[in-house]
C-alpha cells in the first residue's frame, strides 16, 4: 500500500508503474528483504499490475528459499487465475450502469472513405482517441495491435484509433500518421477528428488516450481514461466479454 501511495505522490503514469515496481523489487531483493519483495511480486501479478521480468524475479527468489522451482511456477498460476478473477469484477465495476447512447458520427479514415456509427450498428464498436504527440497513447499501442490482430476477422467488433487534438492539420497531418503506422507496424484502422475536434468534443473527451465501448445497439458501457499497463488488450477482451453478457440476445 504504501508502496502505490509513493507512486501516487510522484504523479507516476499507471502504465509506468510496472517499469518501477520491477526496480523496487530488486531494491528489496538486493538489501535483504526478500519476504517483501516475494510478496510485493505475488500481489502484482494477483492484481495484473505485473511483468515477465517480475514473474521471473518471483521464481528465482522463490526457488532460491525453498528450493522448488516448480512450486515457484504454480504459485505464479494460481495467481494467474485469481488475476484474472479479480480483473473482471474490476472491470465490471467499471461499466456504465445506465448506458448513454452514444454520439452520431462520421469521420474519415486515412484513405478518405467515411465511417458512421450508424454502419456499424449490430457490432460491438471500440473507439480508442488519440494524437501522434501523446506518450501515453503511443505507449499503449502494441497493446491495441495485439486486440487488433486477434479480432480483425470478426464481424462483430469494429475498432478504430481516433485521430483528434492533432496539432498538425491537412495532408501534413495524414502523411505524418501513415508513417507513424507504417515505422510501427500497426495495421489498426485510424479515424480523422475534424479539425475542431467536434467528435471528441461531443464525447466528452478531456484527455488522451481515452477509449469507449460501443455496445450493438449504440450505446455506451465503458468509457475508459489513459493508459493502465500491458495487460490492455486482456481487459479489452474482458471488457468485450461483459457487454456480450449484457446483450447476449444480440450475439
Amino acid at each position: 500500500e504504501t508502496y502505490y501511495l509513493w507512486l501516487d505522490k510522484l504523479n507516476v503514469y499507471p502504465h509506468q508503474r510496472v517499469a518501477f515496481l520491477e526496480d523496487y523489487i530488486r531494491f528489496l531483493r538486493d538489501t535483504n528483504h526478500r519476504d517483501k519483495a516475494l510478496s510485493l511480486a505475488l500481489e502484482a501479478i494477483k492484481k495484473a499490475n505485473s511483468s515477465a521480468v517480475i514473474e521471473e524475479l518471483y521464481k528465482k527468489m522463490y526457488a532460491e528459499k525453498t528450493g522448488d522451482l516448480q512450486a515457484a511456477q504454480k504459485m505464479i498460476d494460481k495467481a494467474k487465475q485469481e488475476s484474472d478473477v479479480w480483473r473482471k469484477k474490476e472491470l465490471a465495476k467499471a461499466m456504465l450502469t445506465n448506458p448513454p447512447h452514444a454520439p452520431a458520427f462520421s469521420m474519415k479514415t486515412l484513405d478518405g472513405k467515411t465511417v458512421t456509427l450508424k454502419e456499424l450498428r449490430g457490432k460491438i464498436v471500440i473507439l480508442d482517441f488519440w494524437a501522434t504527440w501523446c506518450n501515453p497513447c503511443k505507449a499503449s499501442f502494441p497493446y491495441l495491435q495485439k486486440f487488433w490482430e486477434q479480432h480483425q476477422a470478426n464481424p462483430k467488433i469494429a475498432l478504430f484509433a481516433v485521430n483528434s487534438k492533432e496539432r498538425m492539420k491537412g495532408e501534413k497531418r495524414i502523411t505524418a500518421i501513415k508513417k507513424f503506422m507504417r515505422e510501427h507496424g500497426y495495421t489498426f484502422p485510424v479515424l480523422l477528428d475534424d479539425p475542431e475536434n467536434s467528435v471528441m468534443k461531443a464525447f466528452g473527451v478531456g484527455s488522451i488516450p481515452t477509449k469507449f465501448f460501443i455496445g450493438p445497439q449504440g450505446k455506451i458501457y465503458f468509457k475508459e481514461i489513459g493508459f493502465h499497463g500491458p495487460n490492455m488488450a486482456e481487459d479489452m477482451n474482458i471488457q468485450i466479454q461483459l457487454i456480450k453478457e449484457k446483450v447476449r440476445t444480440l450475439f
